[in-house]
């Protein structure tokens, strides 16, 4: 499931760009929930509780500019997986924006042809399963980028999944981890630990020492099978 949001003060662009996800939806067979935010108040708030793989921010606001609230979801999210696209009526604005890194921009009225042609890019860049990582917690499905993953570590039940900005749990078993990830130079350490084998910056007999200065522990059964698997991909 991907998690979209509109923050737009205009209910009927709201109600039209969600009339135009949910087509594309259906023409992808993906789902997609999206959610409208009538001010960017209200937009600020959902933010603090989840996060958003793309969201559509019009950039005349009432209370913020789109760009106050895009500096928002920047400084909350600085290297998230959301992507932003800014729904311009002056697209004079557009060289103003780059600073949120936005992924696109649309011009009023709406069209069909240019939001297909966003969301393709998007799906092309992002949507493809090789890109993400996904996992479930509670009733919420979550996504992570692969390529900021460090490593996932295992405490009783939980999974951590630890990634360049921060740390998250789920609940999930070892084999389903190692199978999604298979060919993304993930390995074992230690029976706790999966690691990414692009985050390690150095390798004793005992240890890992990680991008972030984590130094993770080698098991003695694990040893040369590191050994060899790090020599391989030096």
């Amino acid at each position: 499931m991907i998690l979209i949001g509109i923050c737009d003060n205009d209910c009927d662009t709201c109600n039209k760009l969600k009339k135009l996800l949910i087509q594309y939806s259906m023409e992808k067979n993906v789902d997609l929930k999206i959610q409208c935010f009538l001010s960017a108040e209200e937009f600020c708030k959902a933010i603090k509780q989840k996060e958003y793989q793309i969201v559509f921010i019009n950039i005349v606001l009432k209370e913020k500019n789109g760009m106050e609230v895009g500096t928002e979801l920047r400084r909350r999210y600085p290297s998230s997986i959301t992507q932003l696209i800014y729904i311009l009526d002056n697209i004079e604005y557009s060289t103003e924006l780059f600073q949120n890194q936005p992924f696109y921009f649309l011009n009023q009225p709406l069209k069909w042809d240019a939001l297909k042609s966003v969301m393709d890019c998007w799906w092309r860049d992002f949507g493809n399963e090789n890109h993400l990582f996904w996992y479930r917690q509670g009733s919420e499905w979550k996504s992570v980028f692969i390529r900021q993953i460090l490593y996932f570590r295992q405490e009783k039940r939980r999974i951590y999944v630890v990634t360049k900005t921060g740390e998250d749990w789920f609940y999930a078993k070892w084999e389903m981890i190692q199978e999604r990830l298979k060919g993304h130079k993930f390995f074992f350490c230690h029976q706790s630990y999966f690691i990414h084998q692009n985050y390690v910056v150095g390798v004793t007999n005992t240890k890992l020492m990680m991008e972030n200065g984590e130094e993770i522990p080698i098991s003695r059964s694990k040893q040369k099978e590191i050994g060899a698997y790090m020599s391989k991909y030096k």
